[in-house]
């Protein structure tokens, strides 16, 4: 057995090379003991501090979205902005905001009159819903008749069943308001934003194909 000074002088021995702790390092990108946050640099601005606080709510950011205005800081380490409205006021536009460039005011055509009469109306609000069958039977009757206007060549051919399927849309209105006794209100009010948007385009659609 080992005399007690040599085992003493061993454990000293390993406590003098034991690493000590590394310090922590704010913008080096790990979240270290007492450090609310650490995004990899020291820059205000950004919703985490030069010291790796939590920025304070409301400070301005930019969270790097075309799609969003009044970014600001939640108070947690987040850019949060609004969404950018693309609304230009013309009933028959689409518009929308694309991540790459912004705001995009699209003519309606067919496809994005398609695009709002052929999906499933049992969504969202619907979902789960009873909708009944007439609806349904006028937006599947709609969607045909403009999917063959898409597929005529022939200018009066392709108005006449684009007409006729902005009609389908108009007669839905009275289906979707006799809806509201079998589905719930937010499906009912949602089927008739549905149909008066669809037979907008409809209409938008007729017209854009006047000669």
């Amino acid at each position: 057995m080992l005399p007690r000074w040599l085992l003493l002088a061993g454990a000293l021995v390993a406590l003098a090379v034991r690493p000590c702790p590394a310090a922590a390092v704010c913008g080096d990108g790990k979240l270290d003991a007492g450090e609310q946050c650490d995004d990899g640099n020291t820059v205000a601005g950004d919703c985490c501090s030069p010291t790796c606080s939590y920025e304070p709510i409301g400070s301005p950011c930019d969270d790097r979205s075309v799609c969003t205005t009044n970014d600001a800081c939640d108070g947690v380490g987040v850019c949060r902005g609004l969404k950018l409205s693309c609304e230009d006021g013309d009933g028959c536009t689409v518009d929308r905001c694309a991540p790459q460039d912004g705001c995009h005011h699209d003519p309606v055509d067919f496809e994005n009159t398609l695009g709002q009469v052929s999906p499933a109306l049992e969504t969202g609000a619907c979902e789960g819903q009873n909708v009944p069958r007439a609806v349904r039977r006028r937006f599947n009757k709609a969607a045909k008749l403009v999917a063959r206007a898409q597929s005529v060549e022939a200018p009066r051919r392709r108005r006449a069943l684009v007409r006729k399927a902005a009609k389908e849309l108009r007669t839905a209105n009275g289906a979707v308001h006799r809806a509201k006794r079998h589905v719930i209100r937010d499906c009912s009010d949602q089927l008739a934003m549905r149909v008066t948007t669809a037979r907008s385009r409809a209409v938008c659609l007729l017209v854009s194909l006047k000669p």
